[in-house]
């Protein structure tokens, strides 16, 4: 519930809002961008259409714009978008890695489940490269502790190489392959409190309680001394002026595994500590660090590395709570109600925004065909270039106009028919490439090929692509202008026409 279900608390206060119970003003003191906007007072769910959105972002401080998805959020979107996809791998890696502290090292040996290690291991290192740092040092870390318990030769190597050995496994997708330049960069401009308390209260108090559960179960006062340290520099940081970071800290010092939990606990319970003091850091590490990227801000290292420390945190909140209420006499009451609270809050979210969709009707009426909203002249072409893909021995490619990025006609021939396109969204490319001259040199031939040059001169841009088809719609003449629409007449052949849609043959 807690790590795939359950949204973040901005939905629950706006819930509020509409009761009447919270001011729409309350926003600022909560960190939340554009809190209660459209919320109608009696009304829920809101009536505006995209209104779930917003759960996304939160954070008001973040240039160009906040990005603080969650799973719940990701997969309700459902945009198969790389952090999307990877998710299976994730849980893949994680899976592995409890085989090998369950077993006690036992399946470092089988070549079936490391087998399954280097497909998830190294197929994060092709789907989602952020991926890399927490789920590689996280399945290292609990390989290299299920070793432990090991007698075999090898099993040092075998859970600390894996991740290398299972990149081999793609090698062939690094032929050619280039990457956007990235550096590091200190944080300056933190997550706010409230904002910070908003998107992990839930994570925050329950992995808390674990900590402090590890500490009394062990009752070695060096462990004490650690959360006393952590509370005091928490308390320094917050007196000079960031809570946010003083709480992550204390939190940090609560579920370090030192000492006392790596010799003292069963396996299965120390790895629960261990992958919730990993979440605790993924966390902190971003109030201090970030990768930085074509954005030059921290957008995308907390849009990516939160999503992570959520479904982690998750997951060890939750067994974290199993443990508690199953140890403990008096503080499974507390925790389990904590517990049942923020589920209920958080559950606001998902149960609000399921009933929106549920209420909205497709324009085509409910049906499984994603293609229902294009228009008819765009489906019929779409579904045109898809049956010369099919029947065609390779990939078929078209040249299209470059139209407004996030618009679902800008590449969309390509995108919903499978055909290569000389170019998609060129700042999509840019965050994913770099600054590649490529992308620049596309999109000078593309104005080329719809409008600057001489149409007896295009032959060459055509060629250079392998262009089979050229698109003429709506979005070749709103980037280009409407003399595109005669532009190939009486130059190249039509190969197909639907509506405002042409299609010229190019070979």
């Amino acid at each position: 519930m807690l790590a795939l279900f359950c949204g973040n608390l901005s939905t629950f206060f706006e819930f509020l809002v509409s009761r009447g119970v919270l001011s729409p003003t309350a926003g600022d003191a909560l960190g939340i961008k554009r809190f209660a906007d459209g919320i109608t007072p009696g009304v829920w769910p809101p009536v505006q259409p995209l209104w779930w959105f917003k759960a996304s972002r939160v954070i008001p401080n973040i240039r160009p714009d906040s990005i603080n998805e969650f799973p719940f959020f990701t997969a309700f979107l459902s945009d198969l978008h790389a952090h999307f996809i990877a998710m299976p791998f994730q849980l893949l890696v994680l899976s592995v890695a409890a085989a090998h502290v369950l077993s006690r090292g036992a399946t470092l040996r089988s070549a079936w489940t490391q087998g399954l290690a280097g497909v998830a291991l190294g197929g994060l290192l092709v789907i989602n490269t952020w991926d890399i740092a927490p789920f590689w040092l996280l399945y290292v870390g609990l390989s290299l502790y299920a070793a432990r318990f090991s007698e075999w030769r090898y099993r040092w190597a075998a859970a600390a190489l894996m991740p290398f050995a299972g990149a081999l496994l793609y090698v062939p997708y690094f032929i050619g392959y280039g990457g956007p330049p990235l550096g590091l960069g200190v944080v300056g401009d933190r997550t706010p409190f409230g904002s910070l308390l908003v998107l992990f209260s839930w994570a925050i108090a329950l992995l808390a309680a674990l900590g402090l559960f590890t500490r009394w179960c062990i009752g070695d006062r060096r462990g004490w001394y650690v959360v006393g340290g952590g509370a005091v520099a928490g308390l320094m940081l917050t007196v000079l002026g960031q809570p946010g970071l003083g709480l992550l800290v204390a939190l940090m010092a609560t579920l370090l595994p030192w000492p006392g939990v790596i010799d003292r606990f069963e396996p299965t319970a120390a790895s629960v500590v261990g992958i919730a003091g990993f979440a605790a850091a993924i966390l902190l590490g971003c109030e201090l660090v970030f990768l930085d990227d074509a954005f030059h801000s921290r957008m995308n290292t907390v849009f990516k590395f939160h999503e992570n420390a959520w479904l982690l945190g998750g997951m060890a909140a939750g067994l974290g709570v199993a443990l508690l209420c199953r140890f403990t006499r008096r503080a499974r009451w507390i925790v389990g109600g904590l517990a049942g609270v923020f589920i209920a809050a958080g559950m606001v979210y998902p149960l609000s925004a399921i009933a929106t969709r549920v209420a909205e009707l497709p324009p085509g009426g409910a049906t499984l065909d994603g293609l229902t909203f294009l228009s008819p002249d765009d489906r019929t072409a779409v579904r045109w270039l898809a049956d010369q893909k099919s029947s065609a021995k390779g990939r078929i490619v078209i040249a299209e106009g470059l139209g407004d990025e996030y618009n679902p006609q800008s590449a969309g021939m390509a995108s919903y028919s499978g055909a290569a396109t000389v170019l998609g969204w060129a700042g999509h490319e840019l965050q994913w490439r770099g600054p590649v001259s490529e992308i620049g040199a596309r999109t000078s031939d593309l104005a080329a090929l719809y409008r600057d040059a001489s149409v007896d001169t295009i032959r060459p841009i055509l060629d250079r692509y392998s262009v089979q088809y050229v698109i003429v719609g709506d979005v070749e003449r709103k980037a280009y202008g409407d003399a595109v629409t005669a532009r190939f007449d009486n130059v190249l052949p039509v190969a197909f026409r639907a509506g405002s849609n042409v299609i010229y043959r190019a070979r």
